[in-house]
């Protein structure tokens, strides 16, 4: 089939190099229980391949805009700058690499695509403000929140009514401080933290510290190596145990600060076990000694 133009039509596609519009069309609606159609291009497919167009609008022999006969429809301002539809994917691309940078799929394979370095980006408005909130792929399995210098805070909400009745957990970053824990705020409860695993590890410093066993035991990182409080500062106040106390012999040592007393044990030079309380003025006393 073959579209013949009238010779009106013609004298307009010659008149279009002298900045006349190519083929001028308007239409008067004017009723209202009426549904008009502006333009309709009806196709009867009885054989065709499958790249044929229902429009191709090109400049100098480049596709801008086409619309397949599958649906399939490209608005193109470049090659790397276009909309996309192909009957599994809509992509909004606008980079120099030849993946798109934003693509949603129909299946479940890939239902929402990013390619990277792109995010995912929100705003305290429109979409025309500067993003407040980003995520992004900082490497492979690894996701990241972040926005330059500015520290970010993740929630998870237990419950929510409003911005002043909830219930959330929380990692944050607060005066350069990572910290974990709960919320609540207006009719929300406060609830507890917990952590899970067969052994936790704890680390300060860069280093490896502490660690509790999945027995539920509490050990230093290796043996003597850590305190817990510090003399005369961020002291524990009381001790209580359901069982005894069992401490190594050591060597003796130095006198406590004034008003304190250090308890020790020590080899009595025979080969027995003694029990000794240390104080400021230097003076020991033997407290037990192996029978």
């Amino acid at each position: 089939m073959s579209f013949t133009p009238s010779a009106a039509t013609t004298r307009l596609l010659a008149a279009s190099t002298g900045g006349n519009p190519t083929l001028p069309i308007s239409a008067v609606w004017n009723s209202a229980g009426t549904t008009f159609t502006g333009i309709k291009f009806n196709v009867t497919d009885t054989a065709s391949a499958a790249g044929s167009l229902l429009m191709d609008l090109q400049v100098g022999g480049v596709n801008r805009f086409y619309v397949g006969k599958d649906s399939q429809f490209r608005a193109r301002a470049s090659s790397n700058q276009e909309v996309n539809w192909d009957g599994r994917y809509f992509r909004l691309t606008r980079n120099t690499s030849t993946f798109p940078s934003f693509t949603i799929a129909v299946d479940s394979t890939y239902a929402f695509k990013i390619a990277s370095p792109g995010s995912i980006n929100w705003t305290g408005g429109t979409s025309d403000d500067l993003s407040d909130v980003s995520l992004f792929r900082d490497a492979t399995n690894t996701l990241a929140q972040r926005r330059g210098g500015n520290p970010q805070t993740f929630r998870v909400y237990n419950t929510y009514t409003d911005a002043s009745n909830y219930e959330r957990g929380r990692l944050e970053w607060a005066s350069n401080t990572f910290r974990i824990g709960t919320q609540a705020a207006g009719t929300g409860t406060l609830r507890d933290t917990e952590i899970f695993g067969a052994s936790i590890q704890f680390h300060a410093g860069g280093s490896y510290r502490w660690f509790i066993q999945s027995s539920g035991n509490i050990l230093a990182s290796s043996d003597n190596s850590h305190d817990i409080g510090q003399a005369g500062t961020f002291r524990p106040r009381n001790l209580f145990l359901g069982s005894y106390v069992q401490r190594s012999e050591m060597t003796a040592p130095a006198a406590p600060a004034a008003n304190s007393v250090r308890i020790y044990a020590v080899d009595n030079g025979s080969g027995k076990t003694q029990l000794m309380a240390l104080f400021a003025t230097g003076a020991a006393q033997q407290i037990a000694i192996e029978p």
